[in-house]
């Protein structure tokens, strides 16, 4: 069998997209049905793959390449939400801007300030400080509480 090119031509001639959802065109095999949407929630990484040509795809990058090309770094969800793969929602970013995007997450599912990070493992004090002095990230001290996480970080840079 010929090597298929998975790319915006090709793709739009198989699928058709609504919504961040991909829908069957054609039929590529006997598990695709016409007009049935494609793909199937993968639960170990909670995403949803897209079976196409013998390998499977996320689906967040057929669409991207479905409405803009080629993909030349990584996709992020802008909004944080891997099941929401809307053209709009969707960016291809280097893995730098991709990790700050994800560790936002993090923050934001504990409610912390953005120098404040927890940490499970430590039995007295979950909450520690952490910023970058003179170029070198540091730890600055550990605390109970997020709010007295937040006060260390506050009196460190007061002092200096």
């Amino acid at each position: 069998m010929d090597k298929v090119v998975i790319d915006k031509e090709f793709l739009n001639s198989v699928f058709t997209y609504k919504d961040g959802k991909l829908f069957w065109k054609k039929s590529m095999s006997s598990k695709c049905v016409v007009g049935k949407e494609a793909g199937s929630l993968n639960k170990s990484i909670n995403r949803v793959y897209v079976g196409l040509c013998g390998k499977y795809y996320l689906r967040s990058r057929l669409v991207y390449i479905m409405h803009c090309g080629q993909i030349h770094n990584e996709i992020d969800h802008i909004n944080r939400d891997k099941f929401d793969d809307t053209i709009e929602n969707l960016r291809d970013v280097s893995d730098r801007v991709n990790t700050i995007n994800r560790h936002c997450v993090e923050h934001n599912k504990r409610n912390l300030p953005p120098c404040v990070y927890y940490d499970h493992s430590n039995k007295k004090n979950h909450y520690y400080v952490r910023a970058r002095v003179d170029g070198i990230k540091k730890v600055i001290g550990w605390a109970k509480t997020p709010e007295g996480a937040e006060i260390l970080y506050k009196n460190y840079f007061t002092i200096k």
